[in-house]
């Protein structure tokens, strides 16, 4: 989850100023891949694999709190 301050850390790297914390985001598809267990080769080349991460998304991360 999101720590308090996060937006304001945000538009502090936005406005290139020094942030109270480093604010870190997942970058979305290589972490669902990761998480569903799919290798990321396997994912670009495999149908199966893909289906696999989209099943694994949308039955387990909840974008709204940003917990698995």
């Amino acid at each position: 989850m999101a720590y308090t301050g996060v937006l304001d850390d945000v538009r502090a790297c936005v406005a290139l100023a020094i942030p109270s914390r480093d604010p870190v985001f997942g970058i979305s598809q290589e972490f669902d891949v990761r998480m569903a267990g799919v290798r990321h080769d396997a994912y670009r080349c495999d149908a199966d694999a893909m289906v696999k991460e989209r099943t694994w998304r949308r039955s387990n991360w909840r974008w709204e709190t940003g917990v698995v």
